[in-house]
C-alpha cells in the first residue's frame, strides 16, 4: 500500500492547478504453482483549484499470468489476462484514459541454447469507452522474432583522468573550502609505478588511466611534520 499527495500549480495555466491525495494498493500470489492472481486499486482524491470541483478518478486493474518452462523441453511458454476499470475519468485533470478494456496475451519461445531464440506472441485487446471523448474498439498484434547473442571477442578497456586537492583540512570533513589552503609538494602515487606532486594549488592529475579499478595512494613521508591524515591514506 502506499500514499502519496501532490499538489500541481502551473504559472502558465491556472486551470491546470489542483492537489491530488493518491492511495495505491495491491496484491499478487500464486494460484496453482507458476499461474498467479493480482489485483491493483488506484483511488484519488483531486481537487481543481481553479474552480473548486472535486473529483474520484479510480482505476481497478485485476487478472491471472503465467510463465514458465514447459516440462523439461526447450520451449517456454507465457499467459497473461488482464481486465482493467477506469471510473470517473471524465475530469481533464484524471490522467486517464477513460478507456476500460479486457486483454489476453500469450508468447510461446524455444530456446535451444543459451542466447539464442525464437519466439512467437499474440494480444487482443477489447476497448470500451468509459469518457465520452475515447473509442472502443479491438486492438490485435501478432510478434515473430529471433534473438542470437554473439560473442565478438572485441573489447574495449576503460580510460579516465584521477585528479584532486591535497590541503589543510581544518572541519575534517574530507571537502575543500575557501578558507582552507592547498599543500604543495606532496607526492601522490597511482598503483606503485606512476607518481605525481600536487603544484602550488594543491592539485594532481594523472591522465590515460586504463583498468577497471584504480587506487590513489597519498605518499605519507613527503606530509610536512606534525600534520595529519582526515581520509583514508589510499583510495579506490
Amino acid at each position: 500500500m502506499k500514499y502519496s499527495h501532490q499538489n500541481n500549480q502551473n504559472f502558465s495555466a491556472s486551470a491546470l492547478d489542483y492537489t491530488n491525495e493518491k492511495f495505491y494498493a495491491g496484491l499478487r500470489f500464486s494460484v496453482i504453482g507458476a499461474l498467479y492472481y493480482y489485483f491493483n486499486r488506484e483511488l484519488n482524491w483531486l481537487t481543481e483549484r481553479d474552480t473548486g470541483n472535486r473529483v474520484r478518478p479510480n482505476v481497478m486493474e485485476t487478472g491471472l499470468d503465467w510463465y514458465d518452462r514447459i516440462g523439461r523441453s526447450p520451449f517456454w511458454g507465457s499467459l497473461r489476462f488482464t481486465y482493467r476499470d477506469e471510473e470517473r475519468a471524465n475530469s481533464p485533470l484524471s490522467f486517464l484514459s477513460g478507456e476500460d478494456y479486457i486483454e489476453g496475451y500469450g508468447e510461446l519461445s524455444f530456446r535451444p541454447a543459451d542466447g539464442q531464440e525464437v519466439y512467437a506472441s499474440a494480444r487482443i485487446r477489447n476497448v470500451w469507452k468509459e469518457n465520452p471523448t475515447a473509442t472502443s474498439r479491438v486492438e490485435a498484434s501478432f510478434n515473430v522474432g529471433m534473438k542470437l547473442l554473439w560473442d565478438t571477442g572485441l573489447r574495449w578497456d576503460a580510460v579516465s583522468a584521477i585528479q584532486g586537492y591535497v590541503f589543510k583540512d581544518y572541519n575534517s570533513n574530507g571537502l575543500m573550502e575557501r578558507d582552507e589552503p592547498p599543500v604543495f609538494g606532496i607526492k601522490i602515487w597511482l598503483g606503485k609505478n606512476k607518481s605525481q606532486i600536487t603544484d602550488e594549488l594543491g592539485y594532481f592529475r594523472f591522465v590515460n588511466v586504463r583498468g577497471k579499478v584504480a587506487y590513489v595512494t597519498l605518499d605519507t613521508g613527503t606530509l610536512p611534520v606534525g600534520y595529519m591524515l582526515t581520509v583514508p591514506v589510499t583510495q579506490g
